[in-house]
């Protein structure tokens, strides 16, 4: 069985839990268990900057997490690029991790969910989460980057503005919390 078969099997197994589990624990005089949360990621853009943290970038500071897809012509090496305004500000100041996902895909969302989790930690780093299928929130910086191959795709950058380590496919919130920790260190 490939991966793939694995994963659907999972889907499936993980909506009869969902779906058939609360019919099965009901019980007289018991207390009921607590909701499960949702990690699911909205699979459309939201109309308002407002709404939803997944169109455009998102970065974490002390504020509320507002996404902008403003973004600023630039030269480098000669020629000229589009960037995020988020990631201008904050290369050469703090370490940036930019996540390039699609919405409704499973390893996409569990990373998705992985980043988000883990920007709490860091609050001195910039989290930038771009929805792939939104190039016009991202601008050149996924060719900055060096190119987005297969998503997710995770890039962590220096403080300085170098990249310093890409992922492309999924990758375990344990092992992002460890880069986290040494991108600190550049």
């Amino acid at each position: 069985m490939n991966k793939a078969s694995c994963r659907i099997l999972l889907v499936i197994a993980g909506t009869a839990l969902v779906l058939v589990g609360p019919m099965v624990a009901c019980g007289g005089g018991e207390e009921q268990a607590p909701p499960i949360p949702s990690t699911t990621v909205p699979s459309t853009a939201a109309t308002t900057a407002t709404t939803s943290i997944f169109q455009g970038a998102v970065t974490t500071t002390t504020q509320p997490l507002l996404p902008t897809s403003t973004l600023i012509s630039e030269t480098i090496n000669g020629v000229t690029v589009e960037l995020p305004t988020d990631f201008v500000e904050a290369r050469g100041q703090r370490p940036i991790v930019v996540l390039f996902y699609v919405p409704g895909e499973v390893d996409d969302e569990e990373v998705v969910e992985a980043v988000r989790e883990l920007r709490t930690t860091y609050p001195t780093y910039a989290f930038l989460i771009y929805d792939y299928k939104m190039p016009d929130a991202y601008g050149d910086l996924a060719d900055w980057i060096g190119g987005v191959g297969y998503q997710p795709f995770v890039a962590l950058v220096d403080r300085t503005g170098t990249p310093r380590r890409v992922w492309s496919g999924f990758v375990d919130k344990g092992t992002l919390n460890q880069t986290l920790i040494d991108l600190g260190r550049y």
